[in-house]
């Protein structure tokens, strides 16, 4: 936890020259200060659990850790005209991350990049770390940096306290950090208005995409599945198996290839029942087939076949032009 409790414990809202507020019973447009107590969804626990279930997800942020690392680094003036001038600053800094320093000794450069990085890609608050400062002032040289628990962390949107912490079930009041003695960085800014001051970490963002599957949001996985694989109703797809059904006419916009091997099945998420080989592909009036084509479709005749061509898309029109597949049976 953080060792500082500033004198002023209740937060407001930044009052900027010019600005107008809403007035009224609209509670829509009060701009309220956020609970310090993190939603549900932002629980850390959460997050970090998450990542050690994705052995892909520790490795990749190690490696990052790993890599920062192993660059080198120096503190220069970033107006050169003033190095000599900025001397005694720089070797205090360069000191300060290299060895750590007498309130943190155990915190050195390298240990610092691995907890930075640790909370940062895995936490939608981010990382932080607290600066003590040469006499708690907020314009006093930094003599010491020392990374917080995120999870204990909460965005306040107050420009003088950005950040609050809290040990909820502890007892302890949450502590409140100044700007001046708190530095934060955080991952993709959301946008919505109840997870604004949060960011969107990779976990959260490979979480929302297994959702999207498990809960039947298969949009995107129909997009690839569709280049892949043509599905029949069971009946047409055991005529194709029996070699009855060499053609099919299709509707859709997603066009298959003509010398190109696809699997046939049922339904997206079901086993391949067989594979076929695409010979030729043609646009066509459903008033031009010939009895010959309706055979290839499986069926008896054109009468049989309007009856198909009703079952499966509603309606038929001879004037409606569509795709028509000519077809075999292939091995994988």
């Amino acid at each position: 936890m953080a060792n500082k409790q500033p004198k002023t414990f209740g937060l407001k809202t930044d009052a900027r020259s010019g600005q107008q507020s809403a007035t009224g019973g609209i509670g829509y447009f009060l701009r309220n200060i956020p609970l310090w107590n993190p939603p549900a969804w932002q629980e850390a626990e959460y997050w970090r659990r998450f990542v050690e279930l994705q052995p892909i997800a520790a490795i990749c942020r190690d490696a990052i850790a790993n890599y920062l690392n192993s660059l080198d680094w120096m503190i220069v003036a970033k107006d050169s005209n003033k190095k000599d001038e900025l001397k005694g600053q720089i070797k205090h800094y360069t000191k300060l991350f290299e060895r750590g320093n007498a309130y943190w000794w155990d915190m050195d450069f390298s240990t610092q990049i691995e907890w930075f990085v640790k909370d940062l890609f895995t936490l939608p608050f981010g990382t932080a770390s607290e600066l003590g400062r040469l006499d708690d002032s907020p314009t006093g040289r930094v003599v010491w940096i020392r990374p917080l628990d995120a999870g204990t962390l909460a965005p306040t949107l107050n420009f003088d306290l950005p950040v609050v912490q809290s040990a909820p079930n502890t007892g302890i009041n949450p502590i409140y950090l100044p700007r001046d003695f708190v530095s934060r960085v955080y991952l993709s800014p959301r946008t919505e208005l109840r997870r604004e001051g949060w960011g969107y970490a990779p976990p959260e963002r490979v979480a929302r995409a297994i959702y999207m599957m498990s809960t039947g949001d298969d949009y995107y996985a129909k997009q690839g599945a569709q280049k892949t694989m043509v599905l029949f109703k069971r009946h047409l797809l055991a005529l194709v198996l029996q070699g009855r059904k060499t053609q099919t006419r299709r509707i859709h916009k997603h066009r298959l290839r003509a010398g190109r091997v696809y699997q046939i099945k049922t339904s997206y998420y079901g086993q391949p029942q067989g594979f076929i080989k695409v010979k030729r592909r043609f646009e066509q009036r459903l008033g031009d087939m010939t009895e010959e084509e309706a055979r290839a479709e499986g069926v008896k005749d054109l009468a049989d076949f309007q009856v198909l061509w009703k079952s499966i898309n509603g309606s038929y029109s001879p004037d409606q032009v569509v795709t028509a597949y000519e077809f075999e049976l292939a091995e994988k």
